[in-house]
């Protein structure tokens, strides 16, 4: 994702469109829409890519029902009738064809209405140059108006002419993979079994249809990553000593102990590896030294503690301070996940931290942006971890300005409104909204005496 566009979840009635870079950070007053941006981010995509009956309550973002999600202002406007929300994204074109390879913009929007208690998907329009599809669903979430467009020709498909499994997109790995199953079956419908013309009118030219299919395939590959993963703001408690019985992974990281266990009993270069990166974090924070997990027996399965050394003898995970039980499982999460390209959501990972290590965090998400094709997108109100970051930029190390993007929630009414902040190569903010650090200066005129 290159950008996210919402309209009418919550506080923002209106569009709001803002850019996602590899490192996103976002920043402004609480109630002011940050986990609710991060929660579109993970909906977005998996409307795009994984169901179109997405669980809207699935942890760390309890969204509701539609009356909870959607924009309310009482009085004769009410509730807003639909929600949008959408993304646009670079893709690579000419993969599946003999073009020469380019990158070109797509873009998805969805809108959303109510059916029961739930958001349903009413339509959907997916963007490319010359191309673009509009989608329409009924009550009952079948497709019934497909309208396929290329450079100012449109041909409407006249759904009745294809079985209702076909045009039953849900459980089919999102908009996008449907899409292109219903491209391969009209092609099929055209070319072997011309049984009848499927569309209002005209038949589409064969080479259209190919197109329409190739352009699908291509940005299907723009969400084969795997799924954004996100981050609880509270992380599990620590135990003095575990067993080693979860290994699936939740958004709090109660799983991370017995993933290292695991890994440093079966696996020696890549504990090893990941030992290293987790005690050179520990060491520049100031949080700890040297890591270990001890076993209690010879085998994987056998019970374990996890330690840390910090000037002195180790001490148990449930013994250090509760920032550091409470960074521990998000970087050590991080590390083990660097490698694969997908979008991580973040909520306040510096919550409990000494200023030292918030900083520290600022530079450690900015190296791992750097290393790969990844997105971080991280809700934080710390001016050291956000200070880190253009301290880093103005040194030149790990990103250069145009993969930094700081958003700015502003409340305004009932509303809230998402201000782009641009950084030159110096670090400075080119653009800084009247709100922006408002209240610093004026509690700092307070305390000179000025107010």
């Amino acid at each position: 994702m290159d950008s996210v566009n919402i309209r009418g979840i919550r506080c923002f009635r209106e569009t709001q469109e803002a850019a996602i870079r590899p490192l996103t950070v976002l920043v402004g007053e609480n109630s002011t829409g940050k986990t609710t941006f991060l929660a579109s981010i993970r909906l977005a995509w998996d409307l795009a890519y994984f169901t179109l009956e997405p669980d809207w309550n699935e942890e760390p973002f309890r969204l509701g029902s539609y009356d909870d999600l959607a924009s309310y202002r009482g009085g004769k406007a009410g509730r807003v009738k639909s929600i949008e929300i959408g993304f646009s994204t670079l893709f690579r074109r000419g993969i599946y064809s003999h073009e020469s390879p380019s990158d070109e913009a797509g873009s998805i929007s969805m809108v959303l209405t109510k059916s029961g208690a739930e958001p349903r998907i009413s339509s959907c329009k997916i963007s490319f140059p010359n191309q673009s599809f509009v989608l329409s669903f009924n009550q009952d979430g079948l497709v019934d108006k497909l309208v396929y467009s290329e450079d100012r020709k449109s041909w409407t498909l006249t759904v009745g002419a294809i079985p209702a499994f076909v045009r039953d997109f849900r459980g089919r790995g999102g908009l996008i993979s449907s899409l292109g199953t219903l491209g391969l079956i009209l092609d099929r419908e055209l070319r072997v079994l011309r049984k009848s013309n499927p569309f209002e009118g005209a038949v589409p030219p064969k080479e259209a249809i190919a197109r329409l299919i190739t352009t699908l395939r291509e940005f299907r590959r723009v969400g084969s990553e795997v799924r954004p993963l996100a981050f609880a703001p509270i992380r599990s408690t620590p135990q003095r000593t575990y067993d080693p019985i979860k290994d699936l992974r939740d958004v709090e990281g109660a799983h991370v102990p017995t993933v290292l266990a695991k890994m440093s009993a079966e696996k020696r270069d890549a504990w090893l590896k990941l030992k290293h990166d987790l005690d050179r974090f520990g060491d520049a924070s100031g949080l700890w030294e040297h890591l270990e997990i001890k076993q209690f027996g010879r085998h994987a399965s056998d019970p374990f503690q996890v330690r840390l050394k910090l000037a002195g003898p180790s001490r148990n995970l449930i013994d250090v301070g509760y920032g550091v039980s409470q960074i521990f499982p998000v970087v050590a999460d991080l590390i083990m996940e660097q490698k694969r390209s997908r979008i991580f959501l973040l909520q306040q990972p510096e919550v409990h931290l000494h200023p030292r290590a918030q900083a520290e965090l600022g530079s450690f998400l900015g190296a791992l942006a750097a290393d790969g094709n990844k997105r971080f997108v991280v809700e934080t109100h710390s001016d050291f971890l956000i200070d880190r970051i253009r301290i880093d930029l103005r040194k030149k190390r790990f990103l250069t300005a145009d993969k930094i993007s700081i958003l700015y929630f502003e409340r305004r009414g009932h509303d809230s409104v998402i201000h782009q902040l641009n950084l030159d190569e110096n670090a400075n903010i080119t653009n800084t909204p009247r709100g922006y650090r408002k209240f610093f200066l004026d509690e700092e005129k307070k305390f000179l005496g000025l107010d």
